[in-house]
């Protein structure tokens, strides 16, 4: 038990539990006893972010019909005694107050869509990150003893902090990104034509093929770069907790020299990254690049040979796919960032999974201060993992209200049966 406790708590790259990332995910927007409160700002915040992914889409268009405001050529007719100049005027200060307004209530919704979710996601969080806490100090001394401490702080550290990005990519940034591509896709096959739709789509699908392909080499390289973090944690860790014994023995230089060596080795596994980083960024620039060569090309086609095809149309698809240039990129990156954020909350689960090497009895009542005595009968002792037997035999009494001594040489068990009388092992 002792060494599968060890291992959820140091362990290298988890296995990720969909399930318990379900009821983690569940417990973060809806934990048990939320009321109608709840549940009214959790239909604010879809309706938000509806309305947001709407407003985002219709920008390019109000910006097309601007355009098109200040082409007479292509404006409106001179009927009713209408001034052409003025009436294309009208339009233009029209479109421009429905530009700034529209630019105003989405920066409104969306201040008011970031506010929810995070109030949402940050209460429940600051509760997982007690849970857990209070999970790992209640655990055996055993364990404690075992367990370096640089690692589980790692874990315990990282599994908190990506409680909430994990909501966030999960609740807000992926919908987001669905619902604009949804809107999207709607729109130029509406507007413009399929074939601006299948480049688009082209576009994507190259986009997810390179980051799909070269994700598993950047999760084996993460891998690498948090276990040299964590080496060179666990080590100043243990450095800085046992300082007497390291200057006893006149080992200052010896510890130096162990930490410079895990820290090169953290550096390099950085530069090989940065290096994974300069490759994936070129080969994702040429995808836009060629994708938004055919788009444009598309466009320009319909412009020379389509007589209804205006300036203010041309910009507008100019502005719409270049704006889909973001969500895009970002759907890489969120699921990207989801990848490792699903693996540092599961060893952060695997860590509040350990079990209490020490369980209360069925039925324990807690202790309660008195006047009571305490008795050890012929107790035995080896600490786990050996075979040296510290306590043999050991029998005595201590009687309420007097003082007992326990007097020996050094280790001869002393601070062994104060261990024992605390429960911080059994026997």
């Amino acid at each position: 038990m002792a060494s599968s406790n060890k291992q959820k708590a140091e362990g290298e790259k988890p296995d990720v539990n969909w399930r318990d990332i379900a009821v983690l995910m569940k417990d973060l927007i809806w934990p048990s006893g939320s009321g109608l409160w709840r549940a009214l700002m959790v239909l604010v915040f879809i309706a938000t972010l509806v309305l947001i992914s709407a407003i985002n889409m219709a920008t390019p268009f109000l910006f097309g019909l601007m355009v098109d405001s200040l082409s007479t050529d292509r404006g409106l007719p001179a009927d009713g005694g209408i001034d052409p100049v003025q009436a294309l005027g009208l339009v233009f200060i029209l479109a421009l107050v429905g530009y700034s307004f529209h630019q105003v209530a989405r920066a409104v919704i969306s201040g008011t869509n970031s506010m929810l979710i995070t109030w949402i996601i940050s209460h429940q969080t600051y509760r997982v990150a007690l849970k857990l806490y209070r999970h790992v100090i209640g655990l055996s001394l055993r364990f404690h003893l075992d367990t370096k401490k640089g690692g589980l702080s790692s874990a315990a550290t990282r599994g908190v902090r990506t409680i909430s990005r994990v909501g966030f990519i999960l609740f807000v940034n992926l919908p987001f990104q669905v619902l604009n591509f949804t809107i999207a896709f709607g729109l130029v096959v509406v507007l413009f034509g399929w074939l601006e739709l299948i480049t688009l789509i082209a576009i994507i699908a190259g986009f997810l093929f390179v980051h799909l392909s070269m994700d598993p080499i950047r999760t084996r390289m993460m891998t690498q770069v948090n276990k040299a973090e964590d080496a060179v944690s666990d080590k100043l860790v243990e450095t800085l907790n046992n300082a007497e014994t390291v200057k006893l023995f006149s080992a200052e230089e010896t510890i130096h020299l162990q930490i410079e060596q895990s820290a090169a080795i953290s550096r390099n596994k950085n530069v090989s990254m940065n290096w994974y980083w300069v490759v994936r960024d070129f080969l994702i620039s040429s995808v836009f690049a060629f994708g938004y060569f055919g788009l444009l090309s598309l466009a320009a086609w319909r412009f020379l040979s389509i007589e209804t095809f205006s300036v203010g149309d041309f910009s507008a698809f100019v502005l719409l796919v270049t704006r889909l240039g973001g969500p895009i990129t970002t759907l890489g990156e969120n699921a990207r960032q989801l990848n490792d954020a699903l693996v540092d909350a599961q060893k952060m689960l695997d860590v509040m999974k350990i079990e209490d090497d020490l369980p209360d009895l069925p039925g324990a009542v807690p202790i309660e201060r008195g006047g009571g005595g305490c008795q050890l009968s012929n107790v035995n002792f080896s600490y786990p993992g050996t075979d040296r037997e510290v306590l043999s035999d050991v029998s005595f009494t201590l009687a309420p209200g007097t003082t007992t001594a326990i007097v020996g040489p050094t280790g001869s068990g002393k601070s062994t049966i104060a261990r024992l009388i605390l429960r911080l092992y059994d026997f």
